[in-house]
């Protein structure tokens, strides 16, 4: 293998390398956003089923008045 070949070789296992990792990180930033919207849709069900546990509360409150 001649050395010139060797070296474009290595600038494009570099290039190539570079390309990965920037990958990567698109990759780790997008699964980042994700979690953060999954957890704030996990809280945002959570106060939906607290609210609806206090409105058949409510309702079962108000039953029981009559």
């Amino acid at each position: 293998m001649t050395e010139s070949f060797q070296v474009l070789l290595e600038e494009k296992m570099r290039e190539m390398e570079a390309a990965v990792n920037a990958e990567r990180e698109l990759w780790q930033q997008q699964e980042a956003r994700l979690k953060a919207e999954l957890a704030s849709l996990e809280r945002d069900l959570q106060e939906s089923k607290e609210k609806e546990s206090l409105v058949a509360s409510l309702e079962k409150c108000l039953q029981e008045g009559k």
